[in-house]
């Protein structure tokens, strides 16, 4: 399931008969204790209470790099997918970073945002799968994206920054997509994360999706768009 709730928790730490793996958290609860799915060993009461990430944050801060603009907390609730009242939570914890207006919020540098962005965004996290293909890159991003066309995609990776301005040749793509797709049936084969040519991600982080549709024109499915962080190109990354 996406997510360990308080009465589920309670319940598998009860009785240890029920197991729960959170996906989005990343959080397995096993013969009653709680553990990441990255580490055996057992969460501390510290880890359990940081586990979830501020997403709507991390969708603020690309959404100030995106543009100069001045925009009220309720344009920026539209652009990241998130409430007015979590957006007015988050401009209190950039302060230092935006500015107020007249007009709206606006970042005072966009270098120091974006930087923000880079150094602290943990992924989109979720759930993902590696796949390959002799085709090129942009052609294989292509064909998923339009095989999740129905749910919708997020183009990404080398082949989402060839989209918006093309500088080296692509070697890898990363998708986006709100539900599992099995990509065998459209001419892939299974690969690991690292010989992969495209990998496939369901993303825990949510508010990948109104930050693609306010980079995004003319389609809001499809678009060329970086979400992950650290020494990717920040061009490419905030679009």
């Amino acid at each position: 399931m996406p997510r360990l709730t308080a009465s589920l928790r309670a319940l598998a730490t009860e009785d240890h008969r029920i197991a729960v793996a959170a996906v989005n958290d990343g959080i397995v609860l096993l013969d009653g204790e709680e553990r990441r799915i990255h580490s055996a060993a057992p969460m501390t009461r510290e880890e359990r209470s940081e586990r979830r990430v501020a997403w709507g944050r991390y969708a603020l801060l690309r959404a100030l790099a995106r543009t100069r603009a001045p925009r009220t907390q309720a344009q920026l609730a539209e652009e990241t997918g998130v409430t007015q009242a979590a957006i007015s939570q988050s401009l209190k914890r950039l302060d230092g970073l935006v500015s107020r207006t007249a007009d709206g919020w606006s970042a005072r540098n966009v270098r120091e945002v974006a930087d923000a962005f880079l150094t602290q965004y943990p992924g989109a996290r979720g759930i993902t799968t590696g796949w390959y293909s002799l085709d090129p890159v942009t052609r294989q991003a292509q064909l998923v994206a339009e095989a999740a066309t129905r749910e919708g995609a997020v183009i990404s990776g080398d082949a989402g920054a060839d989209r918006i301005a093309p500088w080296r040749k692509p070697v890898r793509a990363v998708v986006y997509g709100r539900t599992g797709l099995n990509l065998a049936r459209h001419g892939f084969g299974d690969a690991d994360l690292e010989h992969a040519s495209l990998e496939y991600t369901v993303p825990a982080d949510q508010t990948i999706w109104a930050t693609a549709r306010a980079h995004s024109d003319p389609d809001p499915r499809v678009v060329g768009w970086r979400a992950g962080a650290g020494s990717e190109k920040v061009s490419s990354d905030l679009g």
